[in-house]
């Protein structure tokens, strides 16, 4: 006997296993929802890494790349004011739009993978576009985002 028929005998004899009941209608994809606690990121240039803290626990850190010398990343406390899906060309598939209000900066993937940890942007924080959108899932307008460093790019 196939194994196909044996499945369908299994299904006439026995029933559908319990937890069908439980399984999703559609077909679409199941995202798990992220946590729903008090979101923060830290950004430190030094290292060339941002945090995401939930209730002022790390939960994830990613590498980044940062504003160029002539460039360089602000320095600060922001808060998130915008978020986008593919924003435009050159800035990946997420963008996370920042308070800073000298210009338009933000957190946002990429089309130069290569660029990750250096310094690269002109002052933006680059992600790799994976992490970018796992990090977007977790960010609110409202979020906090520090970034260390010295205004004038010196730690």
């Amino acid at each position: 006997m196939q194994f196909s028929s044996l499945i369908l005998l299994s299904v006439l004899m026995f029933g559908f296993p319990s937890h069908a009941s439980q399984m999703p209608a559609s077909t679409e994809e199941i995202r798990p929802q992220p946590p729903s606690g008090s979101i923060e990121i830290l950004v430190e240039p030094k290292i060339h890494r941002l945090t995401l803290y939930m209730d002022g626990v790390p939960i994830k850190r990613y590498p980044i790349a940062l504003g160029k010398p002539r460039t360089p990343t602000p320095a600060g406390e922001f808060v998130v004011i915008n978020k986008y899906k593919n924003w435009g060309s050159g800035f990946g598939t997420r963008w996370i739009g920042l308070n800073v209000p000298w210009g338009i900066y933000g957190i946002h993937g990429t089309n130069k993978p290569h660029s990750i940890g250096g310094d690269a942007s002109h002052g933006c924080i680059r992600m790799l576009n994976r992490h970018v959108e796992e990090l977007y899932e977790y960010v609110r307008p409202g979020a906090k985002v520090v970034i260390l460093g010295h205004a004038l790019g010196k730690l």
